[in-house]
């Protein structure tokens, strides 16, 4: 199992108009004997040196399903990317990879795989400035000379939503699961590196909670499933005095704003819109008291129906979905 392997961390980045490295059925050979670091495109480059340089020794790609990891063989996935079988079973078992990473590493500013993490800050990066955390006081207005000073980047602005939540790569379909079964997610940016966990978010410049627990942004639906879930921190709109049905009118609505945001993610192919949702809604399902079907809830069908297009719809291809669902 997952639970009995070493410390591994995965990555989440946008592959762009060059595929990277792929496990297929001609090219297992050459994976299985090991890849030279320096054909990886500067992405994954970048990442392994974070996972060096961190004490750790395996990673998971995506693309490469193992390709290079020494994992005991019955907790590996590996996907063939050209056997449509094996993709199809497969897929839906990827949730186990990143909820039970140390860490996920998000090249979350990189538009393809060549750009890598360590993007060139600009000069207008505000300097270090003494700070006395609020945390290390037992008073706010606490002398700074009898407490120890931190060093931090100050600014006005909390970037949280121009270079995370807007960012291209958390507009991948795929990465929004990825992001939320993730326990942990170092995102790369140019400013700044950024922290999530279940605890909060977190960057170098704002090293309170750049969530406060009193408001939750509806426009980030990564925020909406953690208060569907009630998981620590975002427990606090479902924890008042709330019946059953309102309780669920309310997980319900938060629900249908995820997605809102979902459906406007891009997919490379639009038959993965609910295979790339599936670990979520496993999720989701227990505390709805419902099951998953064709992107509807079955017990709330009629809520599920009412969707629109704002936009014209663009032919998708081959339909994977009925034409009702909001997913075809």
């Amino acid at each position: 199992s997952f639970t009995d392997i070493e410390p591994y961390f995965t990555l989440s980045h946008c592959w762009g108009q060059k595929q990277p490295h792929k496990l297929t059925e001609v090219s297992e050979g050459r994976l299985r004997a090991g890849i030279k670091i320096e054909e990886l495109p500067r992405t994954f480059q970048d990442a392994a040196t974070v996972v060096r340089k961190l004490g750790f020794r395996y990673l998971w790609i995506d693309s490469l399903h193992g390709a290079y990891l020494n994992l005991p063989a019955d907790s590996i996935i590996c996907i063939f990317q050209d056997n449509i079988a094996d993709w199809s079973s497969e897929a839906v078992q990827m949730r186990n990879v990143y909820r039970y990473a140390l860490c996920n590493i998000a090249a979350t500013a990189a538009t393809d795989s060549d750009v890598g993490l360590f993007l060139r800050r600009t000069p207008s990066t505000p300097r270090l400035l003494p700070v006395v955390p609020f945390w290390g006081t037992s008073s706010v207005h606490q002398e700074a000379s009898e407490t120890k000073l931190h060093w931090f980047r100050v600014d006005i602005h909390r970037p949280w939503d121009t270079y995370v939540t807007k960012a291209p790569l958390t507009l991948r379909g795929w990465v929004f699961q990825e992001r939320h079964l993730s326990r942990r997610i170092m995102h790369f940016a140019p400013p700044r590196v950024f922290w999530e966990c279940f605890e909060g978010s977190y960057d170098e410049h704002y090293p309170l909670n750049l969530v406060s627990e009193s408001s939750y942004p509806i426009d980030d639906p990564q925020v909406t499933i953690k208060v569907i879930l009630a998981e620590p921190k975002y427990d606090k709109p479902l924890s008042g005095e709330l019946s059953f049905q309102e309780t669920a009118s309310l997980r319900q609505y938060l629900w249908q704003k995820s997605i809102e945001s979902y459906s406007n993610c891009r997919f490379t192919k639009p038959s993965d819109v609910l295979i790339a949702l599936e670990g979520i809604a496993q999720d989701v399902a227990p505390y709805l008291e419902d099951r998953f079907l064709a992107g509807l809830w079955q017990k709330r069908p009629l809520e599920g129906l009412c969707w629109y297009n704002e936009e014209p719809l663009a032919h998708r291809g081959e339909r994977s979905t009925p034409t009702w669902s909001w997913a075809t």
